[in-house]
Formats: C-alpha cells, sequence, structure tokens
C-alpha cells in the first residue's frame, strides 16, 4: 500500500514533504525504523507532523491499534472515518510491537493501521498460512481510501493545529 500511496500523490502538489518508507526487520526488534530515526537530527525530528504505520492489511477489516498509538493521531483517523463514512474499528492488540514505536519513543505522534483482525492476526502472520488467500480487496481498498484521505486531511492543517503527543 506504501507504493500506491506514493503514487497517488507523486504528481499531487502538498503543502507538507510527505515521506514514504518501507522500513526492514521490523520483527528483529524494529531495527530499519529505529535505525531511520536515529540518523535524523533533531530538527528533523520536530518536523515528523505524525507517523502513519501501515502493516497486514487488508485481510478482514480496518483496525488502528489503540494502546501502541498516539491518542490525537488515532481521534484524526476516527474523525476522518467518520467524514468518509469508511470503515475504522479501534481496537486493543497485545504482543508483538510496531514499526511506529520509533517515532513514539522521539516523541512524535504515530499509529498503525492494520486489516487482520486478533482472531485472525496471530493466525496467519509470520506463518505457512500468511498468504493472499486470506486477502481482501474491498477492505485493502477501504484502509487505502482512508489513509489517503487522512494524509490529505493532515496535509491541509495549519501548523498551529499539529496533533500534539
Amino acid at each position: 500500500m506504501t507504493a500506491n500511496l506514493y503514487q497517488a500523490f507523486n504528481d499531487v502538489e502538498t503543502e507538507h514533504t510527505l515521506v514514504f518508507i518501507a522500513f526492514g526487520r521490523e520483527e528483529e526488534g524494529l531495527v530499519g525504523s529505529q535505525r531511520y530515526v536515529e540518523s535524523l537530527s533533531p530538527q528533523q525530528r520536530k518536523n515528523i507532523a505524525a507517523m502513519i504505520n501501515l502493516d497486514t492489511l487488508g485481510v478482514d477489516g480496518t483496525y488502528s491499534w489503540k494502546n501502541n498509538s498516539t491518542r490525537s493521531l488515532l481521534d484524526f483517523f476516527m474523525a476522518q472515518s467518520k467524514k468518509t463514512g469508511l470503515g475504522l474499528e479501534e481496537i486493543v492488540l497485545w504482543g508483538g510491537d510496531s514499526d511506529s514505536s520509533s517515532f513514539k519513543r522521539i516523541g512524535r505522534p504515530a499509529m498503525t493501521l492494520f486489516g487482520a483482525s486478533e482472531p485472525v492476526i496471530w493466525e496467519i502472520i509470520h506463518s505457512d498460512n500468511d498468504t493472499v488467500a486470506y486477502f481482501s480487496l474491498p477492505h485493502y481498498k477501504n484502509s487505502y481510501l482512508l489513509t489517503r484521505a487522512v494524509v490529505e486531511a493532515l496535509d491541509r492543517q495549519p501548523p498551529s493545529q499539529s496533533l500534539n503527543y
């Protein structure tokens, strides 16, 4: 989905710089995202308005990871969900970690959007069951359209209305 969103915004003039990154080695301790944030200067860190982590999308819904995300960004996502009519369910998920944590640790608003409910995610993720057979185009489309609406809305926000950590 990161590539799809990049393509959608590639020729669009935005007020802010959008950065699209696919981090590696999350399962080994958030290696890619941690190294990225460590490489940033204090000013570059401060300039990050929000980090939206996309993980395990298009299975059986669109979910936000309530207990591993910044409340203000979750609220922003929920407001866009209501405004657009695109589904989003906030759930508590225990176990694992996410690249959004690397950004939360440096005080930047961050959240994870994912697409597999708790009963399903542990059944498929990183197992022999982790195949395209679980993919749902309607759920993927919902997540894509919602994320795109959120990015567009965040881009329109004046700096004085930035998300608070």
